[in-house]
């Protein structure tokens, strides 16, 4: 698996911002290399339109819903899929949004 699959893997899953000593440690790669790889994945995300944005918070980066998304968010939020998903889908639905 190439490092921005790893990275773009990993920052799925978190629900905290992580910060970059983390991944480089996790990745076992020198953090100047995990910044260029995770400044190119947020551009990749960006210049291909993505419902995702990846972004630099609280100390570390992780993976957001596009701003642009939110009405469908919202939308989603009230329909019978999400009421049927768990309290913590919900809760990270409720951050995204």
């Amino acid at each position: 698996m190439n490092t921005r699959a790893a990275l773009e893997a990993i920052l799925f899953v978190t629900e905290t911002p992580v910060p970059i000593e983390e991944l480089a440690e996790v990745l076992e790669l020198s953090r100047e290399h995990v910044q260029d790889e995770l400044e190119g994945l947020a551009a990749d995300l960006s210049a291909r339109e993505s419902g995702l944005t990846l972004r630099q918070a609280g100390g570390g980066w992780r993976l957001y819903s596009h701003p642009d998304a939110y009405p469908y968010l919202e939308r989603f939020a009230s329909s019978a899929t999400a009421r049927r998903i768990s309290g913590a889908a919900l809760e990270v639905l409720a951050v995204i949004a």
